[in-house]
């Protein structure tokens, strides 16, 4: 992982969207299905929910204007703090998911990495060093940030999964 640079991330974010469908691409459907966490989550369900993190991310950044409720896939469950409500949203969105084929969730892998890297090119540099969408705590910079580590967590895991697994 490079600085907190715009250029940085943007090329994170490339090496992470190709790290992740090499990864993907050779597995079998089998394992693309059966290949799981203790918790039960596929392959296919951690892929779409790395997808779903960086729409939510976009979405909620309010970068990228033509993004559609259809694009996150659900509404945003709200908590009456102004905070999604990330347990809700990801169980909305893993029932969502299930009926997704694999062609359809590497889809929207990479239309997700795409707006990533498109909203964080849109915002001027005030705003990509301003306050996030929950305010200054966190910039708009580490809040892509967060959701590209995030997804990167989950590649790894998913990479210790299939080792553990062979």
């Amino acid at each position: 992982m490079n600085e907190l640079t715009r250029e940085a991330m943007l090329n994170d974010l490339a090496e992470e969207q190709a790290a992740l469908i090499d990864f993907l691409s050779p597995l079998s459907d089998v394992e693309w299905h059966t290949l799981a966490r203790e918790d039960g989550w596929s392959v296919h369900d951690i892929a779409a929910h790395v997808a779903d993190v960086h729409l939510t991310t976009v979405a909620l950044g309010g970068v990228v204007p033509h993004l559609t409720p259809a694009d996150v896939g659900v509404t945003l469950p709200m908590m009456p703090s102004g905070r999604v409500n990330i347990e809700r949203l990801n169980m909305m969105r893993y029932q969502v998911n299930r009926g997704l084929s694999r062609d359809e969730v590497i889809r929207r892998l990479v239309k997700a990495f795409t707006l990533v890297r498109k909203a964080i090119k849109a915002l001027d540099d005030d705003r990509f060093a301003g306050p996030g969408p929950y305010g200054p705590a966190e910039t708009m910079r580490e809040w892509f940030n967060a959701a590209l580590l995030h997804g990167q967590g989950h590649r790894l895991q998913l990479e210790r999964l299939y080792a553990s697994r062979v």
